[in-house]
């Protein structure tokens, strides 16, 4: 409960930071779904500098156009089921090998907590999967 309103409060910043932004709790289950849908591919790993997070978080292209996905989710009991549900809602790329990602939190008008995922890839290539 202590992960969550931490990332509450530190996840809906106006700056990137990294290891706040996608802490353990929620890094670990993203990459397990990410990988899960991408099982016959290869898995990817998170990446080690915050590059790719910077681009999605701010939206900005960084030196290469890198392939990325925006994917929403209400929040639910726990994080993992969480991420699992908006990670099914993207495409993702066959060549992806690194993934880099950021979040926002919204309450709708309902009460409810909603969850946007914003990710970009380092790829080999090109061919994006569903």
């Amino acid at each position: 409960m202590i992960c969550c309103a931490l990332f509450f409060i530190e996840g809906h910043s106006n700056e990137i930071q990294c290891t706040e932004n996608i802490p353990d709790a929620i890094k670990v289950p993203l990459l397990e779904a990410i990988n899960e849908k991408r099982r016959d591919l290869g898995n990817v790993v998170y990446e080690s500098d915050c590059n790719l997070a910077t681009e999605a978080f701010t939206g900005e292209l960084g030196s290469v156009n890198r392939d990325g996905y925006t994917a929403e989710s209400t929040f639910d009991t726990t994080w993992p089921e969480t991420i699992k549900k908006a990670v099914e809602k993207m495409s993702t790329s066959a060549f992806a090998t690194e993934v880099g990602c950021s979040t926002k939190l919204d309450t709708g008008d309902d009460g409810a907590h909603h969850v946007t995922l914003d990710c970009k890839y380092n790829t080999a290539g090109g061919k994006v999967i569903r």
